[in-house]
Protein backbone atom coordinates (compact mmCIF):
# COMPACT_ATOMS: atom_id res chain seq x y z
CA UNK A 1 0.00 0.00 0.00
CA UNK A 2 1.56 3.50 -0.83
CA UNK A 3 1.57 5.96 1.59
CA UNK A 4 0.06 9.91 0.61
CA UNK A 5 2.47 12.56 1.35
CA UNK A 6 0.38 15.74 2.46
CA UNK A 7 1.91 18.91 1.55
CA UNK A 8 4.18 21.31 3.55
CA UNK A 9 2.77 24.58 4.83
CA UNK A 10 5.01 25.98 2.15
CA UNK A 11 4.69 23.88 -0.95
CA UNK A 12 0.99 24.69 -0.83
CA UNK A 13 0.85 27.84 -2.91
CA UNK A 14 2.57 25.89 -5.44
CA UNK A 15 0.18 23.09 -5.65
CA UNK A 16 -2.29 25.63 -6.17
CA UNK A 17 -0.74 26.93 -8.61
CA UNK A 18 -0.18 23.22 -10.20
CA UNK A 19 -3.95 21.87 -9.82
CA UNK A 20 -4.93 25.49 -11.74
CA UNK A 21 -2.49 24.96 -14.54
CA UNK A 22 -3.61 21.20 -14.69
CA UNK A 23 -7.47 22.04 -14.94
CA UNK A 24 -6.21 24.55 -17.89
CA UNK A 25 -5.01 22.05 -19.83
CA UNK A 26 -7.35 22.96 -22.88
CA UNK A 27 -4.78 26.03 -23.08
CA UNK A 28 -1.79 25.54 -25.42
CA UNK A 29 -0.18 28.58 -23.06
CA UNK A 30 -1.30 26.94 -20.08
CA UNK A 31 -2.74 30.00 -18.90
CA UNK A 32 -5.76 30.39 -17.22
CA UNK A 33 -9.14 31.01 -19.66
CA UNK A 34 -10.12 34.23 -20.54
CA UNK A 35 -12.97 35.77 -19.77
CA UNK A 36 -15.33 36.83 -23.09
CA UNK A 37 -16.08 40.61 -23.45
CA UNK A 38 -18.84 41.65 -22.79
CA UNK A 39 -20.81 43.29 -25.41
CA UNK A 40 -22.11 46.78 -24.09
CA UNK A 41 -24.94 48.40 -25.92
CA UNK A 42 -24.18 51.65 -27.86
CA UNK A 43 -24.20 54.50 -25.28
CA UNK A 44 -27.43 56.21 -25.15
CA UNK A 45 -27.82 60.14 -25.24
CA UNK A 46 -29.95 60.94 -22.97
CA UNK A 47 -31.94 63.75 -24.97
CA UNK A 48 -34.42 65.99 -22.85
CA UNK A 49 -37.27 64.92 -24.63
CA UNK A 50 -36.52 61.29 -23.32
CA UNK A 51 -35.93 62.70 -20.25
CA UNK A 52 -39.45 64.19 -20.12
CA UNK A 53 -40.90 61.16 -21.27
CA UNK A 54 -39.43 59.01 -18.39
CA UNK A 55 -39.68 61.72 -15.52
CA UNK A 56 -42.39 60.30 -13.49
CA UNK A 57 -43.57 64.40 -13.01
CA UNK A 58 -44.57 64.96 -16.52
CA UNK A 59 -46.21 61.29 -16.61
CA UNK A 60 -48.50 62.81 -13.78
CA UNK A 61 -49.06 66.12 -15.68
CA UNK A 62 -50.36 64.28 -18.58
CA UNK A 63 -52.88 62.41 -16.26
CA UNK A 64 -53.90 65.40 -14.66
CA UNK A 65 -54.53 67.24 -17.49
CA UNK A 66 -58.18 65.94 -18.32
CA UNK A 67 -58.83 67.36 -14.46
CA UNK A 68 -57.80 71.05 -15.79
CA UNK A 69 -60.57 71.78 -17.53
CA UNK A 70 -62.93 69.97 -15.07
CA UNK A 71 -61.58 71.77 -12.17
CA UNK A 72 -62.06 75.41 -14.05
CA UNK A 73 -65.89 74.51 -15.24
CA UNK A 74 -66.33 73.60 -11.57
CA UNK A 75 -65.31 76.96 -10.08
CA UNK A 76 -66.68 79.02 -12.78
CA UNK A 77 -70.23 77.52 -12.82
CA UNK A 78 -70.71 75.09 -9.45
CA UNK A 79 -72.39 73.01 -11.58
CA UNK A 80 -71.08 69.67 -10.29
CA UNK A 81 -73.44 67.76 -12.33
CA UNK A 82 -71.90 68.56 -15.10
CA UNK A 83 -68.91 66.76 -14.12
CA UNK A 84 -70.10 63.14 -13.49
CA UNK A 85 -70.12 61.95 -16.42
CA UNK A 86 -66.33 63.37 -17.35
CA UNK A 87 -64.81 62.27 -14.28
CA UNK A 88 -66.11 59.00 -14.48
CA UNK A 89 -64.97 57.81 -17.99
CA UNK A 90 -61.92 58.92 -17.01
CA UNK A 91 -61.18 56.87 -13.94
CA UNK A 92 -62.99 54.20 -16.53
CA UNK A 93 -60.47 55.07 -19.00
CA UNK A 94 -57.39 54.79 -17.14
CA UNK A 95 -58.52 51.88 -15.33
CA UNK A 96 -58.94 50.11 -18.31
CA UNK A 97 -55.47 51.24 -19.64
CA UNK A 98 -53.56 49.82 -16.78
CA UNK A 99 -55.69 46.59 -17.16
CA UNK A 100 -54.91 45.97 -20.77
CA UNK A 101 -51.08 46.63 -20.00
CA UNK A 102 -50.01 43.16 -18.67
CA UNK A 103 -51.71 41.44 -21.17
CA UNK A 104 -50.02 43.03 -23.87
CA UNK A 105 -46.45 43.02 -22.61
CA UNK A 106 -47.76 39.45 -22.57
CA UNK A 107 -48.21 39.51 -26.13
CA UNK A 108 -45.10 41.80 -27.37
CA UNK A 109 -42.50 41.17 -24.49
CA UNK A 110 -39.89 42.34 -26.46
CA UNK A 111 -41.75 45.66 -27.07
CA UNK A 112 -40.28 48.88 -25.77
CA UNK A 113 -43.39 50.84 -25.30
CA UNK A 114 -45.33 48.01 -23.32
CA UNK A 115 -42.29 47.83 -21.15
CA UNK A 116 -42.34 51.84 -20.82
CA UNK A 117 -46.36 51.42 -19.87
CA UNK A 118 -46.09 48.51 -17.44
CA UNK A 119 -43.10 50.61 -15.43
CA UNK A 120 -46.03 53.41 -15.21
CA UNK A 121 -49.11 51.26 -14.29
CA UNK A 122 -49.15 52.00 -11.12
CA UNK A 123 -49.61 55.52 -11.96
CA UNK A 124 -52.51 54.60 -14.29
CA UNK A 125 -54.21 52.93 -11.37
CA UNK A 126 -53.98 55.84 -8.65
CA UNK A 127 -54.94 58.21 -11.43
CA UNK A 128 -57.94 56.27 -11.95
CA UNK A 129 -58.89 56.28 -8.11
CA UNK A 130 -58.43 59.78 -8.26
CA UNK A 131 -60.66 61.01 -10.64
CA UNK A 132 -63.08 58.02 -9.39
CA UNK A 133 -63.01 59.53 -5.83
CA UNK A 134 -63.89 63.30 -7.72
CA UNK A 135 -66.78 61.38 -8.96
CA UNK A 136 -67.85 59.83 -6.45
CA UNK A 137 -67.55 62.94 -4.43
CA UNK A 138 -69.73 64.84 -7.13
CA UNK A 139 -72.10 62.50 -6.61
CA UNK A 140 -72.65 63.12 -3.59
CA UNK A 141 -73.08 66.80 -3.57
CA UNK A 142 -74.91 66.63 -6.33
CA UNK A 143 -77.42 64.35 -4.63
CA UNK A 144 -77.52 67.00 -1.77
CA UNK A 145 -78.39 64.40 1.18
CA UNK A 146 -77.89 61.01 2.38
CA UNK A 147 -81.74 60.30 1.95
CA UNK A 148 -81.35 61.07 -1.96
CA UNK A 149 -77.59 58.93 -2.06
CA UNK A 150 -79.42 55.90 -0.29
CA UNK A 151 -82.34 56.42 -2.00
CA UNK A 152 -80.76 55.76 -5.19
CA UNK A 153 -78.20 52.95 -3.82
CA UNK A 154 -80.43 49.69 -5.12
CA UNK A 155 -80.15 50.73 -9.24
CA UNK A 156 -77.95 49.38 -11.29
CA UNK A 157 -75.32 51.60 -12.27
CA UNK A 158 -75.52 53.27 -8.63
CA UNK A 159 -74.50 50.23 -6.68
CA UNK A 160 -71.93 48.53 -9.07
CA UNK A 161 -70.25 52.15 -8.71
CA UNK A 162 -70.39 52.05 -4.66
CA UNK A 163 -69.10 48.66 -5.08
CA UNK A 164 -66.27 49.97 -7.58
CA UNK A 165 -65.37 52.54 -5.27
CA UNK A 166 -64.65 49.97 -2.37
CA UNK A 167 -62.37 48.16 -3.78
CA UNK A 168 -60.78 50.89 -5.42
CA UNK A 169 -59.97 52.08 -1.81
CA UNK A 170 -57.94 48.67 -0.43
CA UNK A 171 -56.05 49.19 -3.91
CA UNK A 172 -55.12 53.14 -3.63
CA UNK A 173 -54.43 52.47 -0.13
CA UNK A 174 -51.55 49.83 -1.20
CA UNK A 175 -49.86 51.55 -3.99
CA UNK A 176 -46.53 52.40 -2.52
CA UNK A 177 -43.61 50.89 -2.41
CA UNK A 178 -43.80 50.46 1.89
CA UNK A 179 -46.80 48.23 1.27
CA UNK A 180 -45.27 46.13 -1.60
CA UNK A 181 -42.51 45.47 0.76
CA UNK A 182 -44.90 45.15 3.63
CA UNK A 183 -46.72 42.65 2.18
CA UNK A 184 -44.92 40.43 -0.13
CA UNK A 185 -46.73 38.22 -2.20
CA UNK A 186 -49.96 39.22 -0.61
CA UNK A 187 -49.96 42.73 -2.39
CA UNK A 188 -50.02 41.13 -5.50
CA UNK A 189 -53.18 39.46 -4.89
CA UNK A 190 -54.56 42.35 -3.51
CA UNK A 191 -54.15 43.62 -6.88
CA UNK A 192 -55.34 41.58 -9.01
CA UNK A 193 -58.79 42.18 -7.64
CA UNK A 194 -59.70 44.28 -9.64
CA UNK A 195 -60.00 42.17 -12.66
CA UNK A 196 -62.94 40.48 -11.22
Amino acid sequence: MAMVRLPTATQQPVLVEALQLVTCCHCKDMQPPRQKPTIQAYPTKITPMKSILNSPYAFWLLLALPSIPMTMGLISSGDAESLLHPTGEFAARFMIIAMIISPFRLMFPKNRFWLWMMRRRRYLGVAAFAYAFAHTLLYIVDMGSLANVLGEALLLGIWTGWLAMFIFIPLAITSNDFSVKRMGRNWKRLQQTIYI
